[in-house]
């Protein structure tokens, strides 16, 4: 079921990208779900959100999803969209914080809609609020976790690197 809830993640995270963007999506690729396997490449950008909730299938489980670029650069047309989208101008991609602000704003609005679905497959839970994650290649898991690498390949630009991770 944990693979299920990976796609579902990534499904709402290449849906939201293409809306609040324009940037269209043309692919998604999940891979991974045993302990340790399908590590992500490290990311210089990336902002994560904890979760924990019980699955109607699966008892207790905690996690987290972890949104990012290998280079901040290669971030640059969808950030810059995004801040478009978000109306917020040219000012936030000038501050040093200001990408991984408008990344974690993307991530909130992703895990909104997949804990919805999730929800609906028996997984209830509740999430904390964006943690910048940047540079980190371990995220801080479990060795036990259930790790899914899903990658949103842009039309015209870098794969958005995603993570769900679970654990009990």
């Amino acid at each position: 079921m944990k693979r299920i809830y990976a796609e579902i993640f990534g499904r709402h995270a290449a849906d939201v990208i293409e809306g609040a963007s324009g940037i269209k999506t043309r692919g998604i690729k999940v891979d991974g779900g045993g302990a340790s396997d399908a590590k992500p490449p490290v990311c210089e950008l990336a902002v994560g959100i904890p979760f924990s909730g019980t699955a109607a299938d699966d008892g207790a489980i905690s996690g987290g999803v972890v949104c990012g670029f290998v280079t901040a650069a290669e971030a640059g047309p969808l950030m810059k969209a995004l801040a478009d989208h978000f109306g917020l101008g040219e000012a936030p991609l000038e501050r040093p914080d200001g990408p991984a602000d408008i990344l974690s704003e993307l991530l909130n609005i992703i895990i909104g809609l997949t804990g919805a679905e999730w929800s609906e497959h028996g997984f209830e839970m509740d999430f904390g609020p964006p943690v910048v994650v940047s540079g980190r290649p371990d995220f801080e898991l479990p060795e036990s976790a259930q790790i899914y690498h899903i990658a949103i390949r842009l039309e015209n630009g870098p794969d958005v690197n995603t993570v769900a991770a679970f654990w009990k």
